[in-house]
């Protein structure tokens, strides 16, 4: 361990000690950080989310919860996907999809009723295209 050198005063003898000021206020103790809530404290509830495998003449769940099983094919690219348990309104729907196979393909959402979200899948032409997709649907509330 190594010893603790004190260095000589800077200052002449006699001059070295002044008046003290005085004591400046004493600060918070404990916590100092914001109070209350800094950030969003809900989000969007999730009420189905689903891996779905659409192919040539067919799609099927890999994996899901909220929705009504099967899927239903109406046509290439173009799938219907029912609620469980819908809210009660079309609004209050936000549906998210993400190609989950090809990242040229395109994929669109969206709610045709409470309980149905309507999925359509395009190539990198912008032609229907049967492809694997991940739904999320989120519910929030009307606004005001």
């Amino acid at each position: 361990m190594t010893e603790v050198q004190r260095l000589p005063a800077i200052c002449p003898p006699d001059d070295c000690e002044g008046e003290r000021g005085e004591r400046g206020k004493r600060g918070h103790r404990g916590a100092t950080g914001p109070t209350g809530p800094t950030g969003p404290t809900e989000l969007a509830p999730v009420i189905a989310a689903a891996d779905v495998n659409a192919f040539n003449g067919g799609i099927l769940f890999l994996a899901m919860d909220g929705f009504v099983n099967p899927p239903v094919q109406n046509a290439p690219g173009d799938y219907t996907l029912t609620l469980s348990n819908p809210p009660a309104n079309t609004f209050q729907l936000v549906p998210v999809v993400t190609p989950r196979g090809n990242l040229q393909f395109t994929a669109v959402a969206f709610p045709t009723s409470p309980s149905t979200i309507n999925v359509n899948i395009y190539d990198a032409a912008g032609n229907p295209d049967d492809d694997i997709f991940y739904i999320v649907v989120h519910t929030v509330p009307l606004f005001p």
